[in-house]
């Protein structure tokens, strides 16, 4: 008889339990066991170090690395893990033993449990919809936990146990309220086989095969998540990367997995940034977690009861990370590694549908082509009667015009007449004459309609190296009224953005680092004017989600640009705020976009 286990650390001050495979011989915690994986070693998996020395939150591998656009290489920051525990204490070990077993469908036995601040363990089906039953209060440690089910089995199936915390001290399991044990980034959790005796048993259907026991998703799938802390409007969530080797979801769920917050759209294989829109929006800070699903029905929409969980090493494929949600009304939800409880900010639907996978729609094309050449502008600092600016270079491939704005980058204050090819010396008036000393940036546009006239809102930028082609110079007005300037001239941004897909209501900027603080805005390539801003970026900060006023309904590229927060008010003012500047550049970076939704199309963006 097979026996699987989990393994949970105990950290001083919080409850933060971990999982892993075993044997049937009890755990001794490893030297680090704040770094522990899962390795096959016979007939059980047994404790053994991590050579990597990676605090992830993946499960079943690691990931490759994501690429991302990246603006000013100087002071790049790694994506932060997830920080949800503190040291480890090397002297308590938390197990979990459930076996293989046959039963007469109206309970199910797990052999032993140790729970220093105690709790309960809580049965689950492979659907994870709602407990089968749960335990009476465990005090520490325990022999043959009994676990009477609420409704007997008639199929033979997977179980999941599960490790909760008694969050609310009652010593009675609360489904909503006690929040599950995570370690390691990851659920407390294992499973076991549970056949059914009596003529009335029958079997269940295998996710992957219409005849046989049933199972989790077939177990040659594969899976992994991985999910960092961040920041978010309350709307959705990131997942950073979900690999589904037999396609399915990514579920949301807050630490009581009372039922799923929302679900990612169909995921057909590998993705990175998948986005969760969430059924009701959050307005508390929290721990949530995701769990990857296979689409066991094969109708590529999310099926709660029916979609049954991933699994890899006898564990529920999962990933948490701590949410901050953005808002004066914001409060803080207690962290699932608290011993005291967090209100379930949401009531998910039982059956929320998808949008087939926009990864399966044709990409937009990438605005730079690399065959027709490279475009570049240049423009020195210089002196104007202020009714005219001189750009000393410009080369557009394809042909196009140059663009000027002033630091706000609301509209444009002038454009240059077509330019086919290479040009020096190209003269842009303005629209109306500057009065006072200040920074201009210039942007080079592509004519996308092909008729040799600038149109705002039709015209796209040239992007090169994932960030737009521009410049800037100071420019001094004869007889000027005063200074206008730039955010000040010391400070230092740098933004990152990866491809992503998104429902097209928000986009996520994967890094800001904003050394004066300030906002990220996010256009489409013609640059008319912002779809959305984040909230005030105090700093540096992971994930940061900017909502958009209109949803997108094309796959298109977006550029997103970081501003100064140029009149200390913490509210994004356009025609105040102010863009930075590194390099003699707007700190910018632009990301393909793929909108899951059926009537979705691909937006033209620069070729």
């Amino acid at each position: 008889m097979t026996h699987r286990t989990i393994t949970v650390v105990f950290v001083v001050g919080l409850v933060v339990l971990g999982m892993t495979g075993i044997g049937v011989a009890s755990a001794t915690p490893a030297e680090d066991s704040s770094e522990l994986s899962a390795g096959d070693a016979g007939d059980g998996v047994f404790l053994q170090e991590d050579p990597d020395n990676e605090s992830d939150n993946e499960t079943d591998g690691s990931l490759d690395d994501q690429a991302d656009n990246e603006t000013d290489d100087a002071d790049d920051e790694d994506i932060a893990d997830n920080d949800t525990e503190d040291s480890v204490n090397q002297t308590t070990a938390t197990n979990v033993i459930v076996a293989d077993q046959a039963s007469n469908g109206s309970s199910i036995v797990v052999s032993s449990v140790d729970l220093p601040e105690g709790g309960f363990v809580t049965v689950y089906n492979t659907t994870m919809a709602s407990p089968l039953g749960n335990s009476s209060f465990i005090n520490g440690s325990q022999e043959i936990v009994n676990v009477t089910f609420d409704q007997p089995l008639t199929q033979n199936q997977t179980l999941a146990v599960l490790a909760f915390n008694d969050t609310n001290g009652n010593q009675q399991f609360d489904l909503g309220t006690d929040e599950v044990y995570v370690s390691g980034g990851q659920l407390a959790a294992a499973t076991a086989m549970v056949n059914i005796t009596g003529q009335n048993a029958t079997n269940a259907t295998n996710a992957t095969n219409a005849t046989g026991n049933a199972m989790l998703a077939n177990q040659s799938a594969s899976a992994n998540l991985s999910m960092v802390n961040q920041t978010s409007n309350g709307t959705s969530v990131m997942v950073n990367s979900a690999n589904l080797s037999q396609g399915g979801f990514v579920a949301v769920y807050n630490t009581t997995l009372a039922s799923p917050l929302g679900n990612s759209s169909f995921v057909n294989g590998s993705q990175q940034n998948v986005s969760v829109t969430l059924d009701q929006s959050l307005t508390q800070n929290q721990t949530l977690a995701a769990v990857a699903f296979n689409d066991t029905n094969g109708n590529q929409q999310f099926d709660l009861g029916t979609d049954r969980i991933y699994v890899s090493d006898e564990q529920p494929v999962t990933a948490t990370a701590m949410v901050n949600v953005t808002g004066q009304n914001a409060t803080n939800a207690t962290n699932a590694t608290n011993a005291t409880n967090a209100t379930n900010a949401t009531a998910a639907a039982a059956n929320a549908t998808n949008a087939t996978n926009a990864t399966n729609a044709t990409n937009a094309t990438n605005a730079t082509n690399a065959t027709n050449g490279t475009a570049n502008v240049s423009m020195a600092n210089q002196t104007s009667n202020g009714s005219s600016v001189v750009v000393n270079s410009t080369t557009l491939p394809e042909g196009g015009f140059v663009t000027v704005y002033n630091a706000t980058l609301a509209s444009p204050l002038g454009n240059s007449s077509f330019v086919n090819g290479s040009q020096q010396n190209v003269n842009v008036t303005l629209n109306q004459s500057l009065t006072q000393n200040q920074t201009l940036a210039a942007i080079a546009f592509n004519d996308t309609n092909g008729n040799q006239q600038f149109d705002l809102g039709t015209d796209e930028v040239y992007v090169s190296g994932g960030q737009l082609v521009a410049t800037t110079a100071m420019v001094n007005v004869t007889n000027a009224t005063g200074n206008a300037s730039m955010a000040n001239q010391s400070a230092s941004a740098n933004l990152s953005m990866v491809n992503q897909t998104s429902n097209g209501t928000s986009v996520m900027v994967n890094s800001a680092n904003l050394s004066q603080g300030g906002f990220v805005a996010v256009y489409n390539a013609t640059m008319a004017s912002p779809l959305g801003n984040s909230s005030f970026v105090n700093g540096s900060q992971q994930n940061v989600s900017v909502t958009l006023d209109q949803s997108l309904t094309e796959n298109q590229t977006l550029v997103a640009a970081a501003f100064n927060d140029t009149n200390g008010n913490q509210q994004f003012d356009l025609g105040t705020d102010q863009v930075y500047v590194s390099g003699g550049q707007p700190v910018t970076t632009t990301a393909t976009v793929n909108v899951t939704s059926q009537n979705t199309t691909n937006a033209s963006v620069v070729g």
